[in-house]
């Protein structure tokens, strides 16, 4: 199987048990900067997740382990924004993938201070305070991609 030279991961849903986070945060950023709820990431996963399926299952939440997870040549960008009610899953799966070989060097972030979740994907639905923010993140999204192979 041939690996992709590159991967970028926005906003990513990583934990469909929603049990990472607490539920008090998650409705707090839910209420306060984000348009997504736990209600509807609940709906959502139970559309979605197979009959019978543990959440929880790495398959559908990498969070839990990350041994299937091979490092692309070229590395990993993880984009979100700090409001999002994900996010404080993501930050903690970010910190494990940097403890894994090759993650410190391979895993590059970028993070949307005071934006809400797929941020860099609605760029002409957000505020002007936060378009230039947007627009920077899908810069960087294109370098990341187009950027020569390193093998």
């Amino acid at each position: 199987m041939v690996l992709p030279q590159s991967m970028v991961l926005v906003s990513p849903w990583i934990d469909l048990s929603l049990s990472h986070t607490p539920p008090h945060i998650q409705h707090y950023l839910a209420s306060h900067s984000d348009y997504l709820s736990p209600q509807i990431l609940e709906a959502w996963r139970d559309n979605i997740t197979p009959n019978g399926k543990n959440p929880r299952d790495p398959s559908l939440s990498p969070f839990f382990d990350l041994s299937p997870i091979e490092m692309p040549q070229n590395g990993i960008l993880i984009v979100y924004g700090t409001n999002e009610v994900m996010s404080p899953v993501i930050n903690d799966w970010v910190k494990c993938i940097r403890k894994q070989p090759d993650g410190q060097a391979k895993v590059k972030v970028i993070l949307g201070v005071d934006m809400p979740h797929d941020f860099a994907l609605y760029l002409h639905d957000l505020p002007t305070s936060a378009y230039s923010k947007a627009n920077r993140a899908l810069l960087e999204i294109s370098k990341f991609i187009c950027q020569p192979s390193k093998v």
